[in-house]
């Protein structure tokens, strides 16, 4: 979290970062009042008065960083605005401390209230200590992720990728294109948008006879409502492979927070700690790391999976004669096709072990059926 501390947070950072032009566009919509403020160097703001900032903020790292400047009439209305328009993409903790603060003084000096910050309106100054080693990373990247969702999903057409307009399933063409896109590129997609891709493709596989991939097929048996029974240690995997102490410490708060998230929000915020933690990478390689939806919702049972043009059931799995696979599969494999993922499991081994198990299948029913 020492990263916070690098943001753009009020009219100083901006006026640091050159961004001149921002900055003057602010003052000009608030008018004449914003034109009296007294911005300061950044060595005059920290020799501010505690009471004259609205927060400070405090890592045991870097010291304290004295933020948002209410000293005068001028400055309050232009950093009340900035935090107005940042406060989506800020900690709860930061928003709450700065805006209290700010609107209590800007209440004082007769200035009004921007509508998205009257809800942490009050009548007395808050202690405006925020120790950004506390903050709580877990809800600040579910409260990234929600934004950016909301952001991006505001105008919905009717496509596979209805978000984005991609990928029309109107014929039989052009749903295999979609479903082969699918399968090698679906770790590109949002967690939102595998989702709409395989509500909106799956009806039109019957209707087209088409097969899907392995990968979809997973994805098309997925319990969005229930956790992955293996979630856990998915997320210790991760914590034991990266080295970033940061994002070990967001996934070790998740490991303790999922529950209390949910499935949906928890998924998102995987999609978005593997991208930055890299964990993205390994996807599918031999470090074994599922993406994050399957990592984090439930597999649900299927009664049977088509392999190879062969109908293969979960009762097939169980009656096959372990030792006469020793040859092929270790015990770990062998354990696994009894498991809850044995059919996918299966699908996936290389072909000359599937079809030696299809055949041991294959004459196993057939002389118990005769």
């Amino acid at each position: 979290m020492r990263k916070i501390a690098t943001m753009k947070l009020d009219v100083l950072d901006y006026l640091l970062d050159h961004q001149v032009d921002y900055v003057s566009e602010v003052v000009e919509s608030l008018g004449d009042m914003a034109k009296t403020a007294q911005v300061m160097s950044i060595d005059e703001q920290h020799d501010l008065q505690n009471d004259h900032v609205a927060a400070i903020l405090f890592h045991p790292h870097i010291g304290q960083l004295k933020k948002y400047a209410c000293n005068d009439k001028g400055s309050t209305a232009i950093n009340m605005h900035i935090l107005n328009k940042n406060k989506n993409s800020l900690p709860d903790e930061i928003v709450k401390v700065a805006a209290n603060n700010l609107t209590y003084v800007a209440n004082n000096y007769g200035i009004d209230i921007p509508e998205g910050l009257k809800k942490y309106q009050s009548n007395k100054w808050q202690d405006n200590i925020v120790d950004l080693s506390t903050l709580n990373k877990v809800a600040y990247e579910t409260k990234l992720t929600n934004f950016r969702t909301i952001e991006k999903y505001a105008n919905k057409l009717t496509y596979a990728l209805e978000s984005s307009k991609q990928f029309p399933l109107t014929d039989k063409l052009n749903t295999e294109v979609a479903l082969a896109y699918f399968e090698k590129h679906a770790n590109t997609l949002t967690v939102e948008e595998r989702a709409e891709f395989v509500s909106n493709a799956r009806p039109l596989l019957a209707k087209y006879s088409l097969v899907s991939g392995d990968l979809f097929a997973k994805y098309a048996n997925l319990n969005s409502k229930a956790f992955n029974s293996e979630l856990e240690p998915h997320l210790d995997a991760r914590i034991n492979f990266i080295h970033d102490d940061t994002y070990k410490d967001v996934y070790a708060e998740l490991k303790k927070s999922y529950k209390d998230l949910g499935t949906e929000k928890t998924a998102k915020l995987i999609h978005e700690l593997d991208k930055r933690s890299g964990i993205d990478n390994s996807y599918n390689t031999n470090f074994g790391f599922e993406d994050a939806v399957l990592t984090t919702y439930a597999q649900t049972k299927v009664a049977s999976l088509e392999i190879d043009g062969y109908d293969v059931t979960e009762e097939d799995l169980a009656g096959l004669d372990h030792s006469q696979l020793n040859d092929y599969m270790d015990d770990d494999t062998l354990s696994d096709l009894t498991g809850e993922e044995g059919l996918y499991m299966l699908k996936s081994l290389p072909k000359p072990i599937r079809e030696k198990t299809l055949d041991m299948i294959r004459s196993y029913k057939y002389h118990h059926e005769y």
